[in-house]
């Protein structure tokens, strides 16, 4: 089982990459066509909401105390998820 700090830890790094991948799908969509441009902005302005509640919600484990971050744990684990595949789904979709 991970200590929190190693969760942490893992969940910046997963933070970084996801960052990395909506700064692609950014390029990526400037380059589109004007009405493939347009539809990429929309799907990334939702992945933009998705990654500011998985951010939100490793704030909240990092502001956690004692067992309360195991609970927290399964929630992001979740959000990351989520936010991982669709981010994933939108670069796809460009290739």
């Amino acid at each position: 089982m991970a200590t929190k700090e190693e969760y942490q830890a893992k969940m910046d790094a997963q933070l970084s990459e996801i960052t990395g991948k909506l700064a692609e799908l950014r390029a990526k969509a400037d380059q589109a066509t004007a009405s493939a441009k347009a539809k990429y902005q929309d799907e990334i302005k939702a992945l933009q909401g998705k990654l500011q509640e998985a951010q939100g919600r490793l704030q909240k484990l990092k502001t956690s105390g004692g067992d309360a971050w195991e609970t927290l744990k399964d929630g992001s684990e979740k959000a990351w998820s989520e936010l991982r595949g669709a981010v994933d789904n939108a670069l796809a979709k460009l290739h």
